[in-house]
Protein backbone atom coordinates (compact mmCIF):
# COMPACT_ATOMS: atom_id res chain seq x y z
CA UNK A 1 0.00 0.00 0.00
CA UNK A 2 1.19 3.65 -0.50
CA UNK A 3 2.66 5.63 2.24
CA UNK A 4 -0.02 8.57 1.44
CA UNK A 5 -2.70 6.02 2.04
CA UNK A 6 -5.53 6.89 4.03
CA UNK A 7 -5.65 3.98 6.66
CA UNK A 8 -3.20 1.47 7.55
CA UNK A 9 -3.23 -1.65 5.41
CA UNK A 10 -6.13 -3.74 7.02
CA UNK A 11 -5.82 -6.12 4.56
CA UNK A 12 -3.34 -7.93 7.25
CA UNK A 13 -6.31 -7.95 9.80
CA UNK A 14 -8.29 -10.66 10.71
CA UNK A 15 -11.87 -9.58 10.92
CA UNK A 16 -13.41 -12.58 11.37
CA UNK A 17 -11.77 -13.25 14.35
CA UNK A 18 -11.92 -9.42 15.54
CA UNK A 19 -15.92 -9.44 15.22
CA UNK A 20 -16.45 -13.16 16.39
CA UNK A 21 -19.37 -13.02 18.76
CA UNK A 22 -20.04 -9.59 18.74
CA UNK A 23 -22.73 -9.43 16.21
CA UNK A 24 -24.74 -7.27 19.23
CA UNK A 25 -22.23 -4.02 18.67
CA UNK A 26 -22.97 -4.36 15.07
CA UNK A 27 -26.70 -4.60 16.15
CA UNK A 28 -26.61 -1.54 18.13
CA UNK A 29 -24.46 0.61 15.41
CA UNK A 30 -26.88 -0.07 12.93
CA UNK A 31 -30.04 1.18 14.75
CA UNK A 32 -28.06 3.82 16.11
CA UNK A 33 -27.35 4.92 12.75
CA UNK A 34 -31.09 4.15 11.63
CA UNK A 35 -32.18 6.51 14.35
CA UNK A 36 -30.12 9.49 13.32
CA UNK A 37 -31.04 8.86 9.72
CA UNK A 38 -34.55 8.95 10.19
CA UNK A 39 -35.85 11.85 7.75
CA UNK A 40 -33.19 11.70 5.72
CA UNK A 41 -33.50 8.23 4.14
CA UNK A 42 -33.54 8.38 0.23
CA UNK A 43 -31.37 9.32 -2.11
CA UNK A 44 -27.72 8.74 -2.80
CA UNK A 45 -25.65 7.32 0.20
CA UNK A 46 -21.90 6.95 0.17
CA UNK A 47 -20.51 4.33 3.14
CA UNK A 48 -16.86 5.54 3.51
CA UNK A 49 -14.49 2.61 4.62
CA UNK A 50 -17.49 -0.04 4.24
CA UNK A 51 -14.73 -3.05 4.27
CA UNK A 52 -16.43 -6.40 3.89
CA UNK A 53 -20.41 -5.10 4.32
CA UNK A 54 -20.59 -5.34 8.09
CA UNK A 55 -23.32 -2.28 8.24
CA UNK A 56 -23.83 -2.16 4.28
CA UNK A 57 -26.29 -4.95 3.98
CA UNK A 58 -28.32 -3.43 6.92
CA UNK A 59 -28.28 0.45 5.57
CA UNK A 60 -28.30 0.29 2.10
CA UNK A 61 -32.30 -0.74 1.84
CA UNK A 62 -33.43 2.91 2.91
CA UNK A 63 -31.13 4.73 -0.15
CA UNK A 64 -32.07 4.45 -3.91
CA UNK A 65 -28.55 4.41 -4.31
CA UNK A 66 -25.51 3.35 -1.97
CA UNK A 67 -21.93 3.68 -2.69
CA UNK A 68 -19.17 1.37 -0.55
CA UNK A 69 -15.76 2.76 -0.69
CA UNK A 70 -13.14 1.20 0.66
CA UNK A 71 -9.00 1.40 0.32
CA UNK A 72 -8.65 -2.62 0.84
CA UNK A 73 -10.61 -4.23 -2.71
CA UNK A 74 -10.65 -7.67 -1.16
CA UNK A 75 -13.00 -6.49 1.37
CA UNK A 76 -14.89 -5.29 -1.45
CA UNK A 77 -14.94 -8.64 -3.47
CA UNK A 78 -15.87 -10.43 -0.48
CA UNK A 79 -19.19 -7.76 0.74
CA UNK A 80 -22.29 -9.59 1.18
CA UNK A 81 -25.21 -6.78 0.53
CA UNK A 82 -28.19 -9.30 0.22
CA UNK A 83 -29.93 -8.22 2.92
CA UNK A 84 -30.67 -4.71 1.51
CA UNK A 85 -33.06 -3.75 -1.21
CA UNK A 86 -30.94 -0.67 -2.37
CA UNK A 87 -28.19 -1.21 -5.32
CA UNK A 88 -24.56 -1.49 -4.08
CA UNK A 89 -21.56 -0.09 -6.15
CA UNK A 90 -18.32 -0.79 -5.03
CA UNK A 91 -15.26 1.55 -5.02
CA UNK A 92 -11.63 0.69 -4.33
CA UNK A 93 -10.76 4.12 -4.07
CA UNK A 94 -8.70 7.07 -1.22
CA UNK A 95 -10.84 8.17 0.99
CA UNK A 96 -8.86 11.55 1.01
CA UNK A 97 -9.19 11.62 -3.40
CA UNK A 98 -12.63 9.99 -4.04
CA UNK A 99 -13.90 9.48 -7.64
CA UNK A 100 -16.98 11.38 -7.49
CA UNK A 101 -18.38 14.84 -7.92
CA UNK A 102 -19.17 17.88 -6.15
CA UNK A 103 -22.72 17.23 -4.19
CA UNK A 104 -23.10 13.98 -5.46
CA UNK A 105 -24.06 12.52 -2.11
CA UNK A 106 -27.24 13.06 0.20
CA UNK A 107 -25.85 11.29 3.01
CA UNK A 108 -21.61 9.80 4.28
CA UNK A 109 -21.29 7.14 6.76
CA UNK A 110 -18.20 6.70 8.02
CA UNK A 111 -18.04 4.25 11.34
CA UNK A 112 -14.82 3.24 12.89
CA UNK A 113 -12.14 4.90 10.59
CA UNK A 114 -12.04 8.03 11.71
CA UNK A 115 -8.83 7.04 14.36
CA UNK A 116 -7.35 5.51 12.02
CA UNK A 117 -6.58 8.68 9.95
CA UNK A 118 -3.76 10.73 10.59
CA UNK A 119 -5.35 13.68 8.24
CA UNK A 120 -8.98 13.70 9.18
CA UNK A 121 -9.48 17.55 8.35
CA UNK A 122 -8.48 16.20 4.79
CA UNK A 123 -11.53 13.36 5.01
CA UNK A 124 -14.13 15.87 6.56
CA UNK A 125 -13.20 18.24 3.79
CA UNK A 126 -13.28 15.39 0.70
CA UNK A 127 -17.20 14.95 3.00
CA UNK A 128 -17.94 18.67 2.94
CA UNK A 129 -17.38 18.51 -1.45
CA UNK A 130 -19.31 15.48 -1.65
CA UNK A 131 -22.64 15.99 0.72
CA UNK A 132 -25.18 18.04 -1.48
CA UNK A 133 -26.02 21.65 0.29
CA UNK A 134 -27.84 20.66 3.38
CA UNK A 135 -26.92 17.07 3.13
CA UNK A 136 -25.38 15.04 6.28
CA UNK A 137 -22.47 13.13 7.16
CA UNK A 138 -22.27 10.43 10.15
CA UNK A 139 -19.31 9.88 12.12
CA UNK A 140 -18.08 7.74 14.46
CA UNK A 141 -15.49 7.47 16.75
CA UNK A 142 -13.36 6.50 20.03
CA UNK A 143 -12.55 9.79 21.95
CA UNK A 144 -10.17 10.57 24.61
CA UNK A 145 -11.14 10.65 28.56
CA UNK A 146 -13.22 7.54 28.59
CA UNK A 147 -13.51 5.39 31.98
CA UNK A 148 -13.29 2.49 29.65
CA UNK A 149 -10.40 3.45 28.02
CA UNK A 150 -8.79 3.83 31.47
CA UNK A 151 -9.32 0.37 31.82
CA UNK A 152 -7.92 -1.11 28.35
CA UNK A 153 -4.62 1.28 28.77
CA UNK A 154 -4.06 -1.07 32.03
CA UNK A 155 -5.10 -3.78 30.04
CA UNK A 156 -1.88 -2.61 27.34
CA UNK A 157 0.17 -1.92 30.43
CA UNK A 158 0.00 -5.65 31.46
CA UNK A 159 0.74 -6.88 28.25
CA UNK A 160 3.61 -4.43 28.01
CA UNK A 161 2.41 -1.52 25.76
CA UNK A 162 2.06 1.83 26.99
CA UNK A 163 0.19 4.99 25.17
CA UNK A 164 2.85 7.40 23.07
CA UNK A 165 2.41 11.21 23.76
CA UNK A 166 -0.19 13.64 23.26
CA UNK A 167 0.12 15.01 19.71
CA UNK A 168 -1.92 18.46 19.69
CA UNK A 169 -5.26 18.01 20.72
CA UNK A 170 -5.26 14.11 19.67
CA UNK A 171 -3.90 10.79 21.40
CA UNK A 172 -1.94 8.16 20.18
CA UNK A 173 -1.28 4.38 20.81
CA UNK A 174 -1.63 0.97 19.69
CA UNK A 175 -4.59 -0.27 19.18
CA UNK A 176 -5.13 -4.03 21.38
CA UNK A 177 -4.88 -7.32 19.56
CA UNK A 178 -3.93 -5.38 16.45
CA UNK A 179 -0.40 -4.18 14.69
CA UNK A 180 -2.00 -1.12 14.17
CA UNK A 181 -2.07 2.41 15.77
CA UNK A 182 -4.94 4.50 16.62
CA UNK A 183 -5.66 8.40 17.51
CA UNK A 184 -8.12 9.25 19.80
CA UNK A 185 -9.83 12.69 19.42
CA UNK A 186 -11.20 14.76 21.98
CA UNK A 187 -15.24 15.93 21.12
CA UNK A 188 -14.04 19.68 21.00
CA UNK A 189 -11.14 18.62 18.33
CA UNK A 190 -13.84 17.06 15.83
CA UNK A 191 -16.18 19.52 16.47
CA UNK A 192 -13.64 22.25 15.17
CA UNK A 193 -12.69 19.97 12.38
CA UNK A 194 -16.08 19.82 11.13
CA UNK A 195 -16.10 24.03 11.42
CA UNK A 196 -13.26 24.33 9.35
CA UNK A 197 -14.50 21.83 7.10
CA UNK A 198 -17.83 23.73 6.57
CA UNK A 199 -19.90 21.20 8.73
CA UNK A 200 -21.79 22.18 11.84
CA UNK A 201 -22.85 19.48 14.52
CA UNK A 202 -26.37 18.58 14.07
CA UNK A 203 -25.99 15.91 17.12
CA UNK A 204 -24.03 13.26 19.03
CA UNK A 205 -24.71 9.88 20.04
CA UNK A 206 -22.82 7.42 22.11
CA UNK A 207 -22.56 3.74 22.66
CA UNK A 208 -19.70 0.66 23.32
CA UNK A 209 -20.53 -0.53 26.52
CA UNK A 210 -22.33 -3.40 24.66
CA UNK A 211 -18.99 -4.69 23.79
CA UNK A 212 -17.87 -5.03 27.60
CA UNK A 213 -18.65 -8.30 29.06
CA UNK A 214 -20.58 -6.70 31.87
CA UNK A 215 -23.11 -5.28 30.26
CA UNK A 216 -23.41 -7.88 27.00
CA UNK A 217 -26.49 -9.93 28.26
CA UNK A 218 -28.52 -6.18 28.25
CA UNK A 219 -30.68 -6.11 24.49
CA UNK A 220 -29.30 -4.07 22.16
CA UNK A 221 -32.28 -1.85 21.89
CA UNK A 222 -31.62 -1.06 25.42
CA UNK A 223 -28.18 0.59 24.38
CA UNK A 224 -30.10 2.07 21.15
CA UNK A 225 -32.39 3.81 22.94
CA UNK A 226 -29.87 4.88 26.24
CA UNK A 227 -27.41 6.51 22.82
CA UNK A 228 -29.67 9.82 22.96
CA UNK A 229 -28.67 10.26 26.66
CA UNK A 230 -25.99 12.52 28.47
CA UNK A 231 -22.68 10.65 28.56
CA UNK A 232 -21.48 11.60 32.09
CA UNK A 233 -18.13 12.44 32.20
CA UNK A 234 -16.80 10.72 29.17
CA UNK A 235 -17.96 7.58 30.65
CA UNK A 236 -19.09 5.68 27.33
CA UNK A 237 -16.28 5.29 24.72
CA UNK A 238 -18.11 5.38 20.83
CA UNK A 239 -19.43 8.49 19.85
CA UNK A 240 -21.67 9.12 16.58
CA UNK A 241 -21.99 12.50 15.47
CA UNK A 242 -24.33 13.94 12.82
CA UNK A 243 -22.45 17.19 10.62
CA UNK A 244 -24.48 19.28 8.34
CA UNK A 245 -23.84 20.90 5.15
CA UNK A 246 -25.05 24.25 4.75
CA UNK A 247 -27.97 24.28 2.54
CA UNK A 248 -26.61 27.47 0.73
CA UNK A 249 -22.87 26.38 0.43
CA UNK A 250 -20.73 28.39 -1.93
CA UNK A 251 -19.70 24.92 -3.81
CA UNK A 252 -21.09 25.26 -7.96
CA UNK A 253 -23.56 22.59 -7.73
CA UNK A 254 -22.56 19.52 -10.59
CA UNK A 255 -25.44 17.56 -12.37
CA UNK A 256 -25.47 14.34 -10.08
CA UNK A 257 -26.80 12.42 -13.51
CA UNK A 258 -23.28 10.67 -13.84
CA UNK A 259 -21.94 10.63 -9.98
CA UNK A 260 -18.60 9.14 -11.31
CA UNK A 261 -15.48 11.57 -12.01
CA UNK A 262 -12.11 11.54 -12.41
CA UNK A 263 -9.16 12.00 -8.90
CA UNK A 264 -6.77 13.73 -10.74
CA UNK A 265 -8.29 16.30 -13.16
CA UNK A 266 -11.95 16.00 -12.21
CA UNK A 267 -13.34 15.22 -15.51
CA UNK A 268 -17.14 14.22 -15.34
CA UNK A 269 -16.75 9.92 -16.34
CA UNK A 270 -19.39 7.95 -17.10
CA UNK A 271 -20.08 5.38 -15.04
CA UNK A 272 -21.33 3.00 -17.70
CA UNK A 273 -18.14 3.28 -19.51
CA UNK A 274 -16.31 2.20 -16.43
CA UNK A 275 -18.74 -0.95 -15.74
CA UNK A 276 -18.94 -1.70 -19.34
CA UNK A 277 -14.90 -3.28 -19.48
CA UNK A 278 -12.01 -4.66 -17.50
CA UNK A 279 -10.10 -1.00 -18.37
CA UNK A 280 -11.03 2.39 -19.29
CA UNK A 281 -9.11 5.85 -18.02
CA UNK A 282 -10.17 9.47 -18.14
CA UNK A 283 -10.75 11.45 -21.70
CA UNK A 284 -9.20 14.19 -20.65
CA UNK A 285 -5.89 13.30 -18.21
CA UNK A 286 -5.48 9.31 -19.05
CA UNK A 287 -6.28 8.31 -15.09
CA UNK A 288 -6.58 4.66 -15.60
CA UNK A 289 -9.67 2.78 -14.10
CA UNK A 290 -10.45 -1.14 -13.80
CA UNK A 291 -13.76 -3.26 -13.23
CA UNK A 292 -12.98 -6.63 -11.85
CA UNK A 293 -14.87 -8.82 -9.24
CA UNK A 294 -18.15 -6.30 -9.65
CA UNK A 295 -15.34 -3.43 -7.59
CA UNK A 296 -14.27 -0.05 -9.24
CA UNK A 297 -10.74 0.10 -8.65
CA UNK A 298 -9.72 3.89 -9.27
Amino acid sequence: METNAPVNDFSRLDFEGLWKDREKVTEVECGILKSMLRGKKGGRALEAGAGKGRLTSNLNGSFSEYFALDAVPAFLEEMKCGNGKGKVVRVNADLYRTPFRNNSFDTVIMVRVLNFLKHPDKALKEFHRLLRPGGTAILSYYHKGSFVLVVDKFKAMGNGNDRQPKIASRELRPVLCSPFEEYFYSRSHVSNLASEAGLTVESVRSCGLEDYSPFSRLPASLFIRASGMPNPLGMIPHSFVSLKKAAGDELPVDSVEEVMACPDCHSEIEFESICSGPMSACRNCGHRFEYRKGVIRV
